[in-house]
C-alpha cells in the first residue's frame, strides 16, 4: 500500500449547513526539490476568508540570485506542504522584485505562508480567483490584448493600433489613456453583467486633469435612465458610480473632483441587493450611498469598455486593477484590499531566506 498524504479541505459554515470552498493537495515531495524558501507573514486586524493576497516584494537580493525565472515560485500554507493557488503577475530578476497573487484560505491576525523558489516550475492558476469573480485584469501583457486572470476569459483588446493605451508601471504594470483616442473593449458575457443580483466593481485610477464632464474608466451601461448597466463617471465636476435598470438611474458620489486628483486612488462600487443600496468607496473608505433602482442592471449585448468613445466620454489618466465580483464585498475586505496594494509593508513581513 502506498504512503498516505493529508488533504487540506476548507469549509464555510452557512445557514443551510457546510459548504466546501476548495481543497488543496499536499506538495511535500515537490517542496523537497526547492533550494530556498522565505516565510511571509500576513497581518490584519480582522479575519479575511479566501483572500487573494498581493505578495509584492521589491529589491530583494535573494530573489535576484536564487530564483530561476519566477515560474519556479511555489506558495504553501504555514505547514510548508499545502500548496496555495497563485498567479504571478510579474518578476524582475535584475531588481529582485515580484508581484504575485496568492489565494489564502484564512488570514487571522498574523498568518504565515511560505514562498519556495529555485525548484520545479509551477504554473499560475486561475483558481487564485474564487468563482464569484467575473473578471480581473492586471494589464501586464506586452501586446494589445489584456487577459482576464479568472477562468472566464474576458479578453480586453484595442480595436485599432491608435486605440492602444500607453504602458505604465504602477503595481508592476498599468495603463495610461490619453482622453482622445485610446480605449479597450471586451465582448459581452454573463460574467460581465451585474444582472439582478449583488455585484461589486472596482478600479485604480490616477487622474491629473479629466478629459471632460463624464470620463468613464469603465462602462457596461449606466450614464442615463435607458442604459441598463453600471459605470464610473470621473469628470470635471464630481466623481460618481452610476447604475441603471433601463427605466431609472441612480448615482453615488465619491467626492468633488478637486479632492481626488493627482494621485493613485482605488474606487469601489457595491451594488447590495439585500440593503437595496449602491455604496461607493475611495481608498477603502465609504464615501456615499444611494437607493438602488428596482429592476435588473443586466446589459446583455453591450460590450464592456475601458474608456468610452461613444458620446466622447473618453478617460484620461492612469488605470490599473479592474475587478468585477458577483456578490457583496464588505467594508473590511475592501479596506484590506486597498491596504494590501497601497501599503504592502504594513500587510506583509518578508522573512530571511532559508536554505533547504
Amino acid at each position: 500500500m502506498g504512503s498516505l498524504h493529508p488533504l487540506a479541505v476548507f469549509i464555510a459554515l452557512t445557514a443551510s449547513g457546510c459548504q466546501i470552498l476548495f481543497q488543496l493537495e499536499p506538495v511535500a515531495a515537490e517542496g523537497a526539490a526547492y533550494a530556498h524558501r522565505k516565510q511571509i507573514t500576513l497581518t490584519t486586524s480582522a479575519t479575511l476568508t479566501d483572500f487573494p493576497a498581493a505578495i509584492a516584494i521589491s529589491d530583494d537580493a535573494d530573489l535576484r540570485d536564487g530564483v530561476i525565472d519566477g515560474q519556479d515560485f511555489l506558495f504553501t500554507a504555514a505547514d510548508g506542504e499545502t500548496e496555495l493557488s497563485h498567479e504571478l503577475e510579474c518578476y524582475d530578476r535584475t531588481r529582485g522584485s515580484m508581484l504575485a497573487w496568492v489565494r489564502v484560505p484564512a488570514i487571522v491576525g498574523n498568518t504565515d505562508i511560505y514562498l519556495y523558489y529555485a525548484g520545479p516550475s509551477r504554473a499560475s492558476d486561475t483558481k487564485t480567483w474564487r468563482s464569484e469573480y467575473g473578471a480581473v485584469w492586471h494589464f501586464a501583457e506586452p501586446d494589445d490584448q489584456f487577459y482576464d486572470a479568472t477562468s472566464n476569459e474576458n479578453t480586453l483588446i484595442a480595436t485599432t493600433p491608435a486605440a492602444e493605451p500607453t504602458r505604465g508601471t504602477k503595481h508592476c504594470a498599468s495603463l495610461s489613456f490619453d482622453g482622445a483616442t485610446q480605449w479597450l473593449e471586451a465582448k459581452d458575457a454573463d460574467s460581465l453583467n451585474a444582472g439582478d443580483g449583488s455585484f461589486t466593481y472596482s478600479v485604480w485610477v490616477d487622474v491629473d486633469t479629466p478629459s471632460g464632464e463624464f470620463d468613464m474608466p469603465l462602462y457596461k451601461g449606466g450614464g442615463g435612465p435607458t442604459n441598463r448597466g453600471y459605470d464610473f463617471e470621473l469628470g470635471t465636476g464630481a466623481w460618481w458610480a452610476g447604475v441603471s435598470d433601463g427605466t431609472n438611474d441612480e448615482y453615488a458620489m465619491f467626492d468633488t473632483t478637486a479632492d481626488l486628483l493627482g494621485r493613485w486612488i482605488q474606487l469601489t462600487s457595491v451594488i447590495d441587493r439585500a440593503s437595496n443600496e449602491l455604496r461607493v468607496y475611495a481608498n477603502g473608505v465609504e464615501r456615499g450611498s444611494m437607493t438602488l433602482p428596482t429592476g435588473s442592471l443586466g446589459s446583455p449585448g453591450r460590450v464592456f469598455s475601458v474608456s468610452r468613445p461613444q458620446g466622447q466620454m473618453w478617460f484620461r489618466g492612469g488605470l490599473d486593477e479592474i475587478r468585477l465580483y458577483h456578490g457583496v464585498l464588505d467594508d473590511t475586505w475592501i479596506l484590506n484590499e486597498y491596504r494590501n496594494l497601497a501599503y504592502p509593508e504594513s500587510f506583509l513581513t518578508i522573512g530571511l531566506e532559508e536554505d533547504l
